[in-house]
């Protein structure tokens, strides 16, 4: 099913997120929302921020997790569509 593949492709990209050290050592938190198209291959495309955390690093480390990421596996037969567009929330937090 889609939503399980959405969980799947979720934890794919949280493996490639790394918070920035710098970020760490000022305490700086956040949100970052980013937009892509998954095509039918697992290739990502339009890549995008689309809700910011005010804090340039994080938003561009919520980026480059796609940018690693850059595909996933090729879509069963159950979705049958040539693309997904997803709206990925990732979150930047210090415990």
């Amino acid at each position: 099913s889609i939503e399980k593949w959405m969980i799947l492709i979720k934890k794919e990209i949280n493996k490639n997120k790394s918070y920035p050290t710098i970020s760490k050592k000022l305490h700086e938190q956040g949100n970052v929302i980013v937009s892509f198209r998954v095509l039918k291959s697992g290739k990502f495309i339009n890549i995008r921020l689309i809700s910011s955390s005010n804090k340039e690093r994080l938003d561009k480390a919520a980026l480059n997790a796609l940018y690693d990421t850059k595909e996933f596996e090729v879509f069963d037969k159950a979705i049958n569509k040539e693309f997904l567009d997803f709206n990925l929330p990732l979150e930047f937090k210090l415990n």
